[in-house]
């Protein structure tokens, strides 16, 4: 849990469009994951003022992020973690249903890397959405691909695109896609409904992170349903019936196919696995090529920092 170079950089322009954090809460003790100098470069490259001195910042060399958030306006952080191995200021099991007294009580609410860990995702997001006050905001930095083993989830994008909907009380203003490496490039993630299709993303060999920012509109008192679907299949629902696909094989060319195939195997089994191995190897070839292997500029839409 924590933030990165470019978590650090898009809290600060974040800041800057939309003011002073005042009152902030942390999914976790969130912890510094850069080198702390790099702040007064982030501050100059964005035009941004921050709210105290960084150089006092950086001559503290902070491992958590309470005086880097400070620099961003808050007033007050409130962090909640299940432990208090970290020096959390709450304990608590996001797990379970959070305490109606931190229920639309903070201006930011920030997730560095906790939701992957929590098995009962959707009460712990839940609970998240409860936290914001009307016009405060969440915002979380998840892990999306190549992330195996990291949590118990990676996260896709059309997830919370349908998540924060004004149905559960909010708007998803942002979602940029950006490798978790230092220096990477951002890309702006388009909404699958709009797109028509969906947003995949494979093969890159980078790990992705997406960085999301909704903005609550209004108290609904918790999360209405959490029962989402995929908008390519409420869209497939919503249309008329598909008719029954149709092979296009005609059926004496099937059965002659399959006649080969079984004298094949009875004759030579190793000539039919070879055969089925190199069939699988073009597939996976012409699926390479057809496919992104980098970001899909259709999906993926590179933008500054």
């Amino acid at each position: 849990m924590g933030i990165s170079w470019h978590e650090a950089r898009a809290l600060i322009g974040l800041y800057k469009a939309n003011g002073p954090f005042c009152r902030t809460a942390t999914l976790g003790r969130q912890c510094l994951h850069f080198d702390v100098s790099s702040v007064r470069r982030m501050f100059k490259d964005l035009g941004a003022v921050p709210q105290g001195s960084v150089d006092e910042f950086v001559a503290q060399s902070p491992i958590f992020a309470e005086d880097f958030l400070r620099l961003l306006g808050a007033t007050e952080v409130v962090s909640f973690d299940y432990s208090s191995y970290e020096g959390a200021t709450i304990c608590h099991d996001m797990n379970l249903p959070l305490p109606e007294m931190y229920h639309n009580a903070f201006d930011i609410v920030y997730d560095g890397g906790s939701l992957e860990h929590i098995f009962d995702f959707p009460r712990a997001v839940g609970n998240c959405m409860n936290m914001p006050r009307e016009s405060g905001l969440f915002i979380t930095a998840t892990p999306a691909n190549n992330f195996m083993g990291h949590g118990f989830y990676q996260f896709s994008p059309e997830l919370f695109f349908r998540l924060f909907s004004e149905e559960n009380g909010f708007r998803l203003e942002r979602m940029i896609a950006f490798d978790y490496r230092e220096g990477g490039p951002w890309f702006d993630v388009q909404d699958p409904a709009k797109l028509g299709k969906r947003v995949e993303l494979w093969g890159t060999g980078q790990r992705i992170v997406l960085w999301v920012i909704a903005r609550k509109i209004k108290t609904i008192g918790g999360v209405r349903s959490l029962r989402l679907q995929q908008s390519d299949y409420t869209a497939l629902w919503a249309g008329p019936s598909a008719p029954p696909a149709v092979s296009s094989y005609p059926g004496v060319y099937r059965r002659l196919r399959r006649f080969a195939s079984t004298a094949l195997r009875d004759f030579y089994p190793p000539l039919i696995d070879s055969y089925r191995r190199l069939r699988a190897l073009i597939r996976w070839r012409r699926e390479v090529r057809e496919r992104n292997l980098r970001f899909n500029k259709e999906a993926f839409k590179r933008v500054p920092y």
